[in-house]
């Protein structure tokens, strides 16, 4: 994989991180208020809780846990936070503290051994009231994974600015019709425009356009159908095995999120309820031709079928398995669950700051395909997207990308990994849209 030496025009953004889209991908969050008459009187109680999703044996592992607890008035008050968690040997492990900031618990036995660490968390307050991760009737515990076999490997840097220009197969100008991209240039707050896009087996691009309530269809600049649909902000789109799509749209009303299920023809099929109220959908993919939806605060990830279902830690991949992907520092750790073990683990070492993972899958080939968004304080201030293959036998190639977002995309749904094993980019500018492949050599 090589590096193309030239600088997209205009540089690259200055401005801070995403960091709204760093916390939601790592934390846990339950709003452990009362019902609302309860609320008044008894105020609120919040616990937000980190977990390590991947750990190595024998390394320390600690889990920051923090509890706000507040009166009807909005005065702090004290509460006491309790860790109870099933290392793989079987021991169950209990330790509780008052809730405090920076408050860490430390799970030393289960980085010993190799194997699934089932933990829940609660927080209580002097009146007796409590809230937990997961929260009451949820059916799980939290999990995290241990294992014996995770090598590090280094990324090679790719100075900031190096970046690729890519290929463009789809760019569509701002304004209204079949052939643009709809546009609202916000009242003192950051422009909207489509927030997610997928490739299918023939290149054909999708993309949500939440301002003209439609999924559009495209075969380079030509429209091929377009599915209208009531669209929420940040809808995210996926496309199935067979050409069935799947969206993804938070209600922001307080009910359950929709996801609608396209037919290959385009029509509208079904919109299935999916988590519980208040959940929000951070990312939709799918394996074969099942849907799941990754869901805040349970951070975990839920099947598109009636019912509320049990959660995964990791992405589903079809036949039980599962991807497990955490940043850690400067390091993005990767493995897949298998049967309940994790096989396939790395850590891939940056030279740089890490913000966030914008995809990671598979390659198909015992390997996995990366995105990583890395950054710099100083000398100046400054970002961009590193590409990242890690083939079967611990070979790491890499590119950079620019991280050119005139309007907000959903955060983890700027890149797609396509059939063809190329990475492609929904890119924003003043003047519209772009959908940019970037060849990456190879089937996937």
């Amino acid at each position: 994989m090589g590096c193309c030496r030239r600088r997209l025009s205009g540089g690259l953004p200055q401005r801070p991180l995403p960091i709204l889209a760093a916390l939601t991908a790592l934390f846990f969050v339950l709003d452990g208020m009362h019902p609302v008459g309860a609320a008044s009187r008894s105020g609120a109680l919040r616990l937000f809780v980190r977990s390590p999703v991947l750990v190595r044996a024998g390394e320390r592992v600690r889990i920051p846990v923090d509890a706000v607890c507040s009166t009807p008035s909005g005065a702090a008050c004290r509460a006491t936070v309790r860790l109870r968690y099933r290392s793989p040997d079987g021991t169950w492990r209990t330790s509780s503290a008052p809730a405090s900031p920076g408050l860490r618990f430390e799970a030393a036995g289960p980085s010993s051994g190799a194997g699934a660490v089932r933990c829940r968390v609660a927080a209580s307050r002097p009146d007796g009231s409590s809230t937990s991760v997961p929260g009451p009737g949820e059916g799980r515990a939290l999990t995290y994974y241990v294992t014996d076999d995770m090598p590090a490997l280094a990324v090679p840097a790719v100075p900031f600015g190096d970046v690729d220009d890519g290929t463009v197969v789809l760019s569509l100008p701002w304004g209204t019709g079949p052939g643009r991209a709809g546009l609202s240039p916000g009242i003192e707050s950051a422009p909207a425009g489509p927030s997610s896009f997928d490739v299918d087996a023939d290149g054909h691009v999708l993309v949500s356009d939440e301002l003209q309530d439609r999924i559009a269809l495209f075969d380079g600049p030509a429209l091929l159908r377009q599915t209208r649909l009531d669209l929420s902000p940040r809808s995210d789109v996926a496309f199935a095995s067979g050409g069935e799509a799947y969206v993804a749209s938070p209600d922001g009303t307080g009910t359950r999120t929709g996801v609608a299920s396209i037919d290959a023809t385009g029509h509208l099929r079904t919109v299935t309820p999916v988590g519980a109220i208040g959940d929000t959908p951070s990312e939709i993919r799918t394996a074969g031709a099942e849907a799941y939806v990754h869901v805040l605060p349970l951070d975990g990830w839920l099947p598109v079928v009636s019912g509320r279902s049990s959660s995964t830690a990791g992405m589903p991949l079809g036949e039980g398995d599962q991807l497990l992907k955490v940043v850690r520092g400067r390091s993005v750790r990767l493995g897949t669950v298998s049967g309940g073990v994790v096989t396939n683990a790395v850590e891939l070492v940056f030279s740089t700051d890490v913000a966030e993972i914008g995809l990671a899958e598979p390659d198909g080939a015992g390997g996995y395909l990366a995105v990583v968004h890395v950054w710099q304080e100083s000398p100046v201030p400054a970002d961009q997207y590193q590409v990242v293959h890690v083939t079967a036998d611990r070979t790491v190639t890499t590119l950079a990308v620019a991280d050119s977002d005139y309007v907000e995309p959903v955060p983890l749904s700027k890149f797609r990994l396509g059939a063809d094993g190329n990475v492609y980019a929904l890119q924003s500018f003043a003047d519209g849209i772009r959908v940019v492949r970037y060849d990456l050599g190879g089937a996937r």
